[in-house]
């Protein structure tokens, strides 16, 4: 790697700023798009609490913000240039936040939810290699009213959310999640998966809205389900699953079509979900109906209960590389 000095940044955080706005001035998006990507990198520059730089010469080229809360670290911002060592720079930057945020106060945990800028994923990779657990997933947004039209499927019925099916609802989606991963203790249970609907509930002050939210059923059986939230600003559709029937895709499609449908209705100008890069299928129905590949996310954890942590640990303690 070129000579790179990594430490906490102390400057004038409009240098910050002014890099990010050059690097990401590349990207072509549509206003709605350019603004979550500016809210996305003003509001963690001002507010962290470290910034770690990378510097090569009198040039920056790279950062990383920084929250810590009791004994959770949290990375909420992270920008590279293009480059071809950017995710051993990505690599540097996280040991450096490793070792700023064990100054202040005892450490447990390590996570990443910063958005990756551009048009590859620079910053997964180097995170698993740290022996973070990683799940890469893409944000995808519809900005716009125009979405194609979905016929109706014989049999099935698209209903708005109904609370007798909740338990039902969160198996689908937990069934959903599993894909193809490998690690066990990676995998969601399904009774997470249900405290987390109900957190939703929550949010959504105690009842899931029935406008953008939706489940499909066969009889008196559920097939399927959306799950979605009016967040003000924008609309989210939180969690899409299905049984495994004949046509699941063009089931999971209409529930998509019908959320979308409702956030229009209720002139919500922005709509996005987060969908993991292993979920092709569910990729392809988004953007079929619409949504455009916007952003990266990591999605990555690190435990002070895992070997890697140890392992982070004493590497940093030596000052190996």
């Amino acid at each position: 790697m070129k000579q790179t000095q990594i430490s906490a940044w102390d400057g004038n955080k409009r240098r910050i700023l002014d890099f990010a706005h050059r690097e990401l001035s590349t990207l072509s998006f549509s206003g709605e798009i350019n603004e979550i990507i500016e809210q996305s990198v003003r509001e963690p520059v001002k507010s962290s609490d470290i910034i770690i730089t990378a510097i090569q010469g009198p040039k920056l080229v790279g950062y990383m913000c920084v929250n810590k809360k009791e004994t959770v670290g949290s990375v909420v911002s992270t920008l590279v240039a293009e480059e071809p060592e950017r995710g051993q720079i990505v690599s540097e930057m996280v040991r450096e936040c490793y070792r700023e945020l064990v100054k202040k106060s005892p450490l447990e945990v390590i996570e990443f939810r910063s958005i990756c800028f551009g048009k590859e994923d620079y910053i997964s990779r180097p995170l698993a290699s740290l022996g973070f657990m990683v799940q890469p997933q893409i944000e995808m947004i519809l900005a716009g009213t125009d979405i194609p039209q979905i016929p109706g499927l014989d049999g099935i019925i698209i209903s708005p959310w109904r609370e007798e099916f909740e338990n039902e609802a969160s198996q689908v989606i937990a069934t959903s999640d599993l894909g193809d991963l490998e690690m066990v203790r990676e995998l969601p249970e399904r009774e997470p998966r249900y405290r987390w609907l109900l957190e939703q509930k929550e949010t959504s002050g105690g009842k899931i809205d029935g406008s953008v939210s939706f489940m499909a059923l066969r009889g008196n059986r559920l097939a399927g389900a959306v799950l979605a939230i009016d967040r003000g600003g924008y609309g989210e559709i939180l969690a899409l699953g299905c049984m495994p029937i004949p046509k699941s895709a063009e089931i999971m499609a209409k529930l998509v079509h019908s959320s979308l449908v409702g956030f229009i209705k209720k002139e919500v100008k922005t709509i996005r979900t987060t969908v993991p890069m292993f979920k092709g299928e569910e990729i392809r129905i988004f953007e079929n109906l619409g949504l455009i590949q916007a952003f990266f996310r990591p999605d990555a954890i690190l435990l002070a209960s895992d070997d890697a942590w140890s392992s982070l640990s004493e590497e940093i303690a030596s000052g190996t590389p």
